[in-house]
């Protein structure tokens, strides 16, 4: 199990997804994917280099080292990409994608019911039962 952050996971994935498309993944490439700077990329990259998850060359391309290999495709499994309002890519958890099918969005309240057997909440007129993994994607400010 590694302790990520979302930006690094999200930079594993472009790197992946590049990768799986050219062959190769350049800095400039990264940039234009995750709509960064290439200073923002170049920085990453000695992050993620030194924490074991890239093999960087210096004015060359970048390749997944096995345990960035095996982060990227266990993240992107659990994620799907879609288009934002502003044309750029944004990586969701399934979760969320799921709440937003259902009309939770932020700000919308919602009745919790019960949380055993299954996770029960009230939205809109309409109860849902969900389980566990898509429960931790709800947060709740009590009021």
């Amino acid at each position: 199990m590694y302790l990520t952050t979302e930006r690094t996971e999200d930079y594993l994935k472009a790197i992946d997804t590049i990768i799986e498309k050219k062959g190769y993944s350049l800095v400039k490439d990264i940039a234009r994917f995750l709509d960064v700077s290439p200073s923002s990329v170049t920085g990453m990259f000695k992050k993620l280099t030194k924490e074991g998850f890239i093999n960087c060359e210096k004015y060359g391309g970048v390749t997944l080292a096995p345990d960035g290999r095996k982060l990227a495709k266990s993240t992107r499994k659990s994620s799907v990409c879609c288009m934002s309002s502003s044309s750029s890519l944004v990586w969701m958890k399934i979760p969320q994608m799921m709440m937003l099918a259902m009309g939770v969005l932020p700000v919308i309240p919602v009745n919790f019911v019960q949380s055993y057997p299954s996770y029960v909440f009230d939205l809109n007129h309409t109860r849902y039962a969900v389980d566990r993994e898509i429960a931790e994607s709800i947060f709740v400010r009590l009021e």
